[in-house]
């Protein structure tokens, strides 16, 4: 069993449907929802910053249903658990939504979905751990791009950062000089680019509005296009001068 947040029973009036008369008067919604959180940590500390606020979880999910009108279940499902891993950074996300009495059917119909690396298929970003002399910088520009603070701790001339957004997780160490004095990465010039050769993969559902929220952060390399793989990204430079590619939700291992 792994830690998770769940609500149940939450009930809106909406407009979707297949048909335009469908939409044109609201109909009852009910919405599940279920998100991974640290218990633990949260428990330790007591300390609701430490754990996902299901308030917040709630008002997330009905601003997207009764802010929005769409065909299908499945869309709608889709958005939602879209702007849960968006504003509230959990790992993965079970979205479950219900039209209680569609037309035609006779009992409710439901969609039910799960997204991020908890879902069936999905992969887990292998650990990116990045050195660097200052947290702040890394702080604003992944802030920037959605990524919220997991955990930040400093001992000494050590720290270490945590930032994650949805699937996608990034260390910084150690946020100090000491960076300058690492057993291995110490030994080359100062003048060595960040990360040579190196390119870290990021995605996002909203690559348009990453792209706009990175501009004054960052240094576009290359701006937004269609790869001839089929995916959309654009490229850019962190303040530290690592070179980042940020590309659409993609199944890694699809031909």
């Amino acid at each position: 069993m792994v830690d998770r947040i769940v609500l149940n029973g939450i009930r809106v009036q909406a407009r979707h449907g297949v048909s335009d008369e469908e939409r044109s008067h609201p109909q009852e919604f009910e919405m599940e929802l279920s998100c991974s959180t640290d218990v633990r940590a949260a428990a330790r500390d007591d300390d609701i910053t430490r754990t996902v606020d299901y308030v917040h979880l709630r008002d997330v999910a009905v601003a997207v249903a009764t802010g929005s009108s769409f065909r299908l279940l499945e869309t709608l499902a889709e958005r939602i658990a879209s702007a849960i891993l968006d504003e509230l950074h959990p790992s993965w996300v079970r979205v479950r939504v219900t039209k209680l009495r569609p037309e035609g059917v006779g009992v409710p119909a439901s969609v039910e979905i799960e997204r991020g690396d908890a879902a069936p298929g999905a992969f887990r970003s292998a650990p990116i751990e990045l050195h660097v002399a200052d947290f702040a910088p890394a702080k604003r520009f992944y802030g920037a791009l959605g990524f919220g603070v997991l955990r930040e701790e400093i001992a000494g001339e050590e720290g270490y950062l945590v930032m994650g957004h949805g699937a996608d997780v990034l260390r910084f160490w150690p946020g100090t000089a000491a960076v300058e004095r690492h057993t291995h990465f110490g030994r080359s010039p100062s003048t060595t680019v960040p990360g040579h050769r190196v390119e870290i993969v990021l995605t996002f559902h909203d690559l348009d509005a990453t792209f706009e929220a990175a501009k004054p952060v960052g240094t576009i390399v290359e701006p937004i296009r269609r790869r001839h793989w089929g995916l959309r990204d654009f490229r850019v430079l962190d303040p530290f001068g690592f070179y980042v590619r940020c590309t659409e939700p993609h199944d890694p291992a699809a031909p």
